[in-house]
């Protein structure tokens, strides 16, 4: 019955049932010219010919008709008729056919109608703004930039021109131009508010959030719809998601069907984890423009999000002092009707040490809950792990460890986010660890604040209490990280941490008196969200490590991961990665150069 009510599987069906009355018409027509040709002696082909304009001005006022009305299934099913099966279509058609194409995402069909449309209307510079368009959103800036720079050169539609080739830098990451050239436009032209937000909007883009809030809230001051939707937009990428929400309820107040205010309330719902909420935005958002391709591009995430995933990951671990490990998990995820997630998951470690040889077998189940429309998340976990290996020190060649944690966190203000954690969980990285049966309850505390500039300062605090092995244990440790964003792809960051135990090991676990790491470090991505996308992350920084009984050593300290991956839709993807570090270790037994190495493959998969 809902795909009867569904608004946009009703227009599917309208849209098909008007294609075959049109097509049947069509054919009527055809075999009335027959009809009449033969009667008079006149050749049928002669009599097409001659009632092909007609025909074709029937269609294109019917397709002009549903084009205005939104019909847009309708108007592109009779726009494509005409281009597709006229020899010479109207120039509008093709036109507008490259519109729909562009809207639904079909780029290098569009590019070509474009350009097919321009060499029949040379002297337009509609066509070849909309070619410039359509070539920026595919991603070739440097051909949209190119055709921008022709019309400012013949001062054809200079304003547009200038603005989409400014928008088109920031887009390509060339946002110092976007800037200067947005800056030059509005220094010239004060008045022209548009020009303003979109200047405001790359402010944001280039992590300058402080300058652009205080641009979007002046022009907001003057009434402007879309400053007031800037404005909500610089407020959540800020990460402060409570006031960004009640931001864009505030433009909803004045017009509660504004697709973009939906549409961008539904990003900050997905932001703190609402995604049945978003979901209902996003529908309400398509209900008042179907043809709204940024919530029809939100709500493909939002709908993969919210059907349950599988994740499958295959680990190799090696390193220096030879520990061996490989680790196959799988995780589920589903969402629940409480505005939370439960899921669960099967870990199964097998890892070798000399002649030792063992095994962890873990199986978890996890639930989470986000009350109401607050940022704070409540996560519990509880489960199980089945130790096995050749070599036990208890009579038993088995042991059976349970296992739990619990999780809240969210954020304090407008730039403070806070967590706190309790768990009691098996410390089975090495094959001596798992025989030995250590377990782990760790109690940790962390925090992360905004700061100007675009940077953020995190820190974290724990003391965890190693039991189940030969000799009791504690440790506490300590870390801080100062990064800066440049932007949404890449970042720079320098940092610290120290660790330390109360007594040696037995159990076979890297234990000194006091360890501390201070590094440099860089992230980097390339790729979009479809598609091709690769990461990166290295570190280099300086260790040093006291044991007990012996003076302070200190060495390098270097790492490198890096991971290709290729995403088919928002509920498929594969990656592969590596990773190669010169840095202490649980495996690692004495102070001498400790290195380990690790390949992984991943894939997820939505139901």
């Amino acid at each position: 019955m809902r795909s009867f009510l569904d608004p946009r599987r009703a227009s599917s069906r309208l849209a098909s049932l008007a294609i075959l009355a049109t097509l049947a018409l069509l054919a009527g027509c055809a075999t009335a010219t027959r009809r009449t040709a033969a009667s008079s002696g006149v050749p049928t082909a002669r009599s097409s010919e001659a009632a092909r304009p007609t025909q074709q001005k029937y269609v294109l006022v019917r397709a002009d008709s549903a084009y205005q009305a939104g019909a847009y299934p309708l108007a592109g099913a009779l726009y494509g008729g005409i281009v597709t099966q006229d020899p010479s279509p109207a120039s509008i058609a093709i036109f507008r056919l490259a519109t729909l194409r562009s809207w639904d995402n079909q780029l290098d069909d569009a590019v070509a109608l474009y350009r097919r449309y321009i060499t029949l209307e040379p002297r337009d510079a509609e066509g070849r703004l909309a070619l410039a368009r359509t070539l920026a959103w595919g991603g070739h800036y440097s051909s949209a930039i190119a055709i921008y720079d022709s019309l400012i050169a013949g001062d054809q539609r200079q304003r547009d021109a200038v603005l989409g080739r400014a928008q088109t830098l920031a887009w390509a990451g060339r946002l110092g131009e976007a800037l200067a050239t947005y800056k030059g436009w509005i220094r010239d032209h004060p008045t022209d508010r548009e020009a303003s937000i979109e200047y405001a909007r790359a402010l944001a883009w280039n992590g300058q959030f402080d300058d652009a809030e205080a641009m979007y809230t002046q022009l907001a001051r003057t009434g402007n719809a879309a400053a007031k939707k800037g404005l909500a937009r610089v407020i959540g990428w800020r990460g402060e998601l409570d006031r960004s929400e009640r931001t864009w309820r505030q433009v909803l107040e004045t017009d509660p069907q504004d697709p973009e205010a939906l549409t961008g309330l539904a990003q900050v719902l997905t932001w703190q984890g609402r995604q049945t909420d978003a979901e209902s935005a996003l529908q309400l958002a398509l209900r008042a423009n179907p043809a709204y391709g940024d919530a029809r591009t939100l709500l493909r995430w939002v709908q993969a999000d919210l059907r349950p995933s599988a994740t499958i990951t295959g680990v190799s671990i090696n390193d220096s002092d030879n520990n061996r490990a490989t680790v196959f998990s799988v995780d589920y995820l589903a969402r629940a009707w409480w505005n939370g997630a439960i899921g669960g998951s099967y870990r199964e470690r097998s890892a070798n040490f000399a002649a030792i040889n063992s095994r962890a077998d873990a199986v978890n189940l996890f639930a989470r809950w986000q009350p109401g429309s607050s940022s704070w998340q409540l996560r519990a976990d509880g489960g199980v792990t089945r130790h096995s290996s050749t070599f036990i020190p208890s009579t038993s060649p088995q042991r059976t460890i349970g296992s739990g944690g619990l999780r809240l966190s969210g954020n304090v203000g407008r730039a403070l986010t806070v967590g706190v954690s309790g768990s009691r969980a098996p410390f089975d990285e090495t094959a001596l660890l798992i025989a030995n049966g250590v377990v782990s309850s760790d109690l940790t505390g962390e925090a992360a604040i905004a700061l100007p500039a675009r940077f953020t300062l995190s820190g974290a605090a724990s003391h965890a209490r190693l039991t189940g092995g030969t000799r009791e244990n504690a440790r506490n440790a300590f870390s801080s990280t100062l990064r800066w964003t440049n932007s949404r792809n890449w970042s720079l960051a320098v940092g610290g941490r120290q660790f330390g135990y109360d007594t040696t090991s037995a159990d076979g676990y890297f234990a000194p008196r006091r360890y501390t790491l201070a590094e440099a470090s860089g992230r980097g991505r390339i790729g979009g969200q479809l598609g091709w996308n690769a990461d990166a992350d290295v570190g280099l920084g300086q260790q040093s490590i006291e044991f007990f009984g012996s003076s302070a050593g200190s060495r390098l300290a270097e790492r490198v991961a890096m991971s290709l991956g290729y995403r088919f839709d928002p509920a498929r993807e594969v990656s592969a990665s590596g990773g190669y570090a010169n840095v202490a270790a649980p495996g690692q037994t004495t102070g001498s150069e400790y290195k380990w190495y690790t390949f992984s493959l991943r894939a997820r998969l939505g139901f």
